[in-house]
């Protein structure tokens, strides 16, 4: 694992990853390589293996809260709002004061309820979207959204009362 180290010091990144791969088959118990070998792969920009890395480390070392960050962050900005919103629920679960989980969680279900309004599913979009209000009170983009769904499925009284919210 210091070779592994070496090299990364030294920017052969390559190097690293194939020392890190072997590392952690010897050392399946050590968080310290899987975390090093999501560096390289930042370092890299292999995006893919780093965060299917992140979701292998999730379930080896569930504690470790970076490997929930970068998850769902690779999977919100890649448009994977269902898998977002699996890894930033259970990270909100276990650290409900950690303000980066309740964000990273509200952002999905908006995103995802959006996608879901643009296709014409009302129903699973006021979902998303009440909760993205419900985690987000103050998100207008949420509001304006939750109102254009129940637009969309004739409660115009409730969307009414949505768009008052966000003029006020």
């Amino acid at each position: 694992c210091s070779e592994a180290r070496d090299a990364m010091q030294r920017r052969e990144f390559s190097k690293a990853e194939a020392l890190l791969k072997q590392c952690i088959v010897a050392n399946p118990t050590l968080l310290g390589p899987v975390l090093d070998l999501c560096g390289v792969y930042q370092a890299q920009g292999k995006r893919e293996d780093l965060a299917r890395t992140a979701l292998e480390g999730i379930k080896r070392f569930p504690d470790e809260r970076r490997f929930y960050l970068t998850a769902g962050s690779h999977a919100g900005r890649n448009s994977q709002y269902e898998q977002a919103i699996e890894v930033f629920g259970e990270a909100h679960r276990r650290w409900p004061q950690d303000l980066q989980f309740k964000d990273g969680l509200a952002s999905a279900h908006l995103y995802y309820g959006m996608e879901q309004l643009d296709k014409g599913r009302n129903e699973e979009a006021e979902q998303h979207l009440r909760k993205t209000v419900a985690l987000a009170e103050q998100d207008v983009d949420a509001r304006m959204n939750l109102g254009r769904a129940l637009h969309n499925l004739n409660r115009s009284v409730e969307a009414e009362a949505e768009f008052d919210r966000v003029i006020a």
